[in-house]
């Protein structure tokens, strides 16, 4: 650091702030340092990230959504992913421990787009296989739709590996989910091993698609 900081500061002095880490708790004292011309060159949490119980809930108004293909709206259930694929951003980002909502916060998101008439979401999880309360919140999501009526549907994001977890696919599709993301990266094992993505294997590649497919919900 002492080596560039002649050139942080002249990032500074041109108005350049590098923040890293994720705003909550924490960008309200960036914009006060830049309200009182006090900001620094960098503000670094990345050792520090903020829990996820309690914290505000990502709200937009429909009038904004609108202008979205399908009236979509979207919310993190959980952050973090334990592998380490040496390409992906957010490991070093959001880190490599589950760090997630609460299941009534997830509900209380959910009622409130449903007022607005929002009910298409997409859930941003990195890997929302790997948040250590997917049953739980596809649980609280069945019942919403199944014993409420209540209609909702969505896309996720998912691993390779996500079809060997006891009803995952069965539940997410249940819940609502309609499509979802995976990360294949490439047939070539060798390519895998050499990204650090050693969780693909390609033979399990057919049999995740298919079962998707079984519960009727679009790969991409």
């Amino acid at each position: 650091l002492p080596d560039i900081q002649p050139d942080l500061q002249e990032a500074l002095d041109l108005g350049i702030v590098l923040f890293a880490g994720e705003g909550e708790e924490r960008i309200d004292g960036l914009l006060r340092d830049a309200a009182d011309g006090t900001l620094r060159p960098i503000y670094n949490y990345l050792d520090n990230l903020p829990g996820l119980e309690g914290a505000p809930l990502p709200f937009l108004p429909r009038s904004h959504l609108e202008r979205s293909i399908g009236v979509q709206t979207s919310l993190d259930a959980g952050r973090g992913c334990p592998f380490k694929c040496s390409f992906c951003t957010i490991i070093n980002v959001q880190g490599r421990k589950s760090r997630r909502r609460s299941v009534d916060d997830i509900e209380c998101i959910i009622r409130a787009n449903l007022a607005q008439g929002v009910t298409n979401y997409f859930i941003t999880d990195d890997n929302f296989a790997r948040n250590k309360d997917w049953e739980a919140i596809f649980d609280r999501l069945i019942a919403l739709r199944e014993r409420e009526g209540i209609r909702l549907n969505f896309t996720l994001q998912v691993d390779t590996l996500c079809h060997k977890l006891p009803h995952f696919i069965e539940k997410a599709a249940r819940a609502g989910a309609t499509k979802v993301f995976v990360g294949l990266e490439n047939i070539n094992p060798a390519a895998l091993i050499g990204a650090q993505k050693n969780q693909n294997r390609i033979s399990d590649y057919r049999k995740m698609m298919q079962d998707w497919h079984n519960a009727g919900v679009i790969v991409f």
